[in-house]
């Protein structure tokens, strides 16, 4: 924000909006069902492409909400549910067989749904996401591919669950989650929240992550056990419960290959990010401030 009140000091004419601004990502994640509907409102059902796809045996409820672009595929025993939110699908997206998406929802371009549910969700373009999704933001090229449960998350670009990554987001005892911010708890108001996941982050088979949990860029986390702490700092390396420092040279050759992956070269900005983002983390303990 101190940059917005420089620019404010140089002259730049303030104007009315009425954007919703967020303090905390926590509350758009609350609010990306109203925010997918309002958008979805400048749709009309003429705006589904001729050239989309849907196969016999799949089914569309509420259909006059259902709204599917280029070359879209909708394969048997897929359900897009849009009685109580409109369903949005991007160019070139495929919603695979046994894969029911439930509006609110929008599914960006290229991405690939493989079975599972995925409710009141934002997916960005080039994802591959199965298993359950509920009420969550994941940016672009994020891969989800395989069995597990992500609810109320906020998931950054390149990020990848290995199969059976579960968060949780709602505690036993049904009370307010509380979210450490710049290393100190802040209470949401809000008894569903998941997890806040930095840009490149992997997660090995069966990683079970804590309510309100955020965590860095660039992290490798494996060892099929829970991820208990309320920070997890970018370049983190951590097994079986201990933690070390994710080396970074070796840490952006696994985000080039990825990205190489979806046929995405990273810019050399985008690695001289990542290396500052290393370097905060040894000075200023990684913690991520939103």
């Amino acid at each position: 924000f101190p940059a917005v009140f420089t620019r404010e000091q140089e002259g730049i004419p303030d104007f009315d909006t009425t954007a919703t601004l967020y303090q905390y990502p926590w509350e758009l994640v609350a609010d990306i069902e109203s925010e997918i509907t309002d958008d979805a409102a400048f749709l009309k059902p003429e705006n589904t492409a001729a050239t989309a796809v849907i196969y016999e045996g799949a089914a569309l409820l509420g259909r006059e909400q259902v709204f599917l672009g280029d070359m879209v595929e909708v394969e048997p025993t897929a359900v897009l549910d849009a009685r109580h939110g409109p369903v949005v699908i991007g160019a070139n997206a495929k919603v695979g067989a046994h894969t029911l998406v439930v509006g609110p929802c929008y599914v960006g371009p290229n991405t690939r749904l493989v079975g599972g549910k995925i409710a009141g969700s934002s997916i960005g373009h080039t994802c591959r996401v199965g298993g359950e999704v509920e009420e969550s933001v994941f940016h672009a090229y994020v891969n989800k591919y395989h069995a597990g449960f992500i609810g109320h998350s906020y998931v950054c670009p390149w990020v990848n669950f290995g199969a059976m990554t579960t968060n949780s987001d709602l505690k036993n005892n049904y009370s307010n989650i509380r979210v450490s911010v710049g290393g100190s708890p802040v209470d949401t108001g809000a008894i569903k929240v998941g997890s806040f996941i930095g840009d490149h982050t992997k997660f090995g088979i069966g990683t079970l992550l804590n309510t309100g949990i955020s965590i860095g860029v660039s992290c490798n986390l494996f060892g099929g056990v829970l991820i208990s702490d309320n920070d997890v700092k970018s370049f983190s390396w951590r097994y079986t419960g201990h933690y070390s420092r994710h080396e970074v040279e070796k840490a952006l050759e696994t985000a080039r290959r990825t990205a190489v992956r979806r046929d995405v070269t990273l810019s050399e900005t985008e690695l001289t990010v990542l290396r500052n983002v290393a370097e905060g983390t040894e000075s200023d303990k990684g913690i991520l401030r939103w």
